[in-house]
């Protein structure tokens, strides 16, 4: 195994690290052939991963064609494969829904789609795994110069003898492979169900994987072949236990683009999705709504002059100026699309003589020393990764006694290596750092806060609306597409901070 992780390294730059949480990968005897099996749920993400991996279009084609048409699982799983760290083909595996009792005419019309033209050699050879419960089949449509089938089944260790002597019983298996896969699987103390492949176009082609074999530590399964009358290994484990976050992070490329060029990028796309609101986590769909519960968090009081440090396109500023009497604000965004869209925005709503939006960095305020009463950050302090620029240059324009919000997303202190890869693409996608609580206590205190309030949010914050405003009538917009992720160990959570300027 030494150095055999590194071979796989090279072809997965580009991918998303997320795609690597449930991967594994594969290792031939020899160290000259290995694999990477991918698993995906959301077609989305497997449509980017296409494209990445340079799969061709009637690959993808066929994924969601034979979904359409077949009773599958839902796991999308794609194996790509690699000759001396080059490419070398893929598989695709194509599971039958295992709630189908006798799957043989799935099997037979897949394999028949994929050009298998001998069922009659292995199919009788299948039927005491067809008649057993719990077994599980598969069609797997193998591409290198072309596309060929092949046929797995999972079934009862007890029940591979029988099984193999069937496939030599119609003159698909030669007896001495027969004796050679048997002897070879007794000698393996493994899980208690195995994983029977064939290539159902050439004799002797029979493999058999072993779930959890004892005496192979970190190995997933153990893969058993005969080639050629020699016995041949391969082992599969998963991805985030050959390298760490910081090996698979390098290798997939993953760097965090700053606020401005994520917004000269994505400004004009939100306002047209999203609004004038743009935040993850909402009280309510209504994003008025939203806003005026934020401004009674944070305390704003009539006659307040606020400033709204990352203001975007300027729908909290307005939403606070028509809600609470006699306030002002200055809005600081670093993208002039958004300055111009929130200004048109308050002279719309008929506020703008009381408001003004600027282009420049909350970490360098064109402002002089206590001018406001009022510095809210609302999903806009995580585009610092150093948290002390823009909370000095709060704590320096704010009044004493003056009063600094923070509503956010918040990471939790404890990580996985899972959630780990998952964050890193959240920021990578965003250019947005989450805070740790931690952090941005400390950070305060240094600044010169006191009286700080950490406030979780519970069920009443969600993230639905934000989602949901990807998939306008089901399908995704143009920004769904490129923001979309089917995350599900995301270490975040939402809550807001109240802390008073000494």
């Amino acid at each position: 195994m030494a150095g055999e992780p590194d071979r796989l390294i090279p072809p997965i730059l580009g991918f998303r690290s997320h795609w690597l949480i449930d991967a594994e990968a594969s290792f031939v005897d020899g160290g000259h052939r290995a694999g990477l099996s991918l698993y995906f749920l959301d077609p989305l993400e497997f449509e980017a991963f296409a494209e990445v991996a340079g799969l061709p279009q009637d690959a993808v084609a066929r994924e969601f064609e034979f979904r359409r048409a077949f009773d599958l699982d839902p796991r999308i799983w794609i194996k790509l494969h690699f000759r001396d760290g080059a490419p070398d083909g893929f598989s695709q595996y194509f599971v039958i829904d295992p709630r189908i009792d006798y799957p043989v005419t799935t099997l037979r019309v897949l394999g028949r789609r994929l050009g298998l033209t001998r069922a009659d050699r292995v199919e009788p050879a299948f039927q005491r795994a067809l008649t057993t419960p719990g077994t599980l089949f598969a069609v797997i449509a193998k591409v290198g110069a072309g596309v060929s089938p092949r046929l797995s089944a999972r079934l009862p260790r007890p029940l591979l003898p029988e099984v193999l002597a069937d496939f030599a019983a119609v003159g698909f298996l030669s007896q001495s492979a027969r004796q050679g896969l048997i002897d070879a699987e007794r000698q393996v103390s493994a899980g208690d169900w195995a994983y029977l492949s064939v290539d159902p176009e050439t004799p002797d082609a029979v493999a058999i994987d072993l779930e959890a074999p004892v005496d192979w530590p970190g190995v997933r399964y153990l893969k058993l072949r005969l080639r050629q009358g020699v016995l041949e290994r391969a082992t599969y484990h998963r991805a985030t236990e050959l390298w760490s976050s910081t090996e698979i992070l390098a290798a997939t490329g993953t760097g965090v683009p700053d606020a401005r060029t994520y917004y000269e990028a994505n400004a004009r796309e939100i306002l047209d999705h999203y609004g004038h609101t743009y935040q993850t986590g909402t009280f309510s769909a209504d994003a008025g709504e939203h806003n005026r519960a934020l401004v009674a968090r944070a305390g704003v009081r009539a006659g307040a002059r606020v400033l709204d440090a990352g203001c975007g396109a300027g729908g909290p500023a307005c939403d606070l100026l028509s809600s609470v009497k006699g306030t002002s604000v200055v809005g600081v965004t670093i993208s002039k699309v958004q300055a111009e869209a929130a200004q048109a925005l308050a002279e719309a709503r008929d506020v703008a003589n009381r408001a003004a939006f600027i282009v420049a960095d909350y970490r360098h305020l064109p402002f002089g020393e206590a001018e406001f009463d009022h510095v809210m950050f609302l999903e806009s302090l995580g585009y610092a990764e150093d948290l002390r620029a823009p909370l000095e240059e709060a704590a320096r324009v704010l009044r004493p006694g003056g009063r600094l919000y923070v509503k956010d997303v918040f990471r939790q202190r404890e990580v996985t290596l899972d959630a780990e890869l998952e964050l890193a693409e959240f920021q990578r996608l965003y250019g947005y750092h989450p805070i740790a609580p931690e952090a941005l206590v400390s950070a305060l205190r240094q600044s010169g806060f006191v009286d700080l309030e950490l406030r979780p949010f519970g069920e009443e914050m969600t993230s639905e609306p934000f989602h949901r405003a990807m998939f306008p009538n089901g399908l995704p917009s143009a920004f769904g597409r490129r923001h979309h992720r089917a995350f599900s160990r995301l270490p975040l959570a939402f809550g807001d901070l109240l802390a008073i300027r000494s």
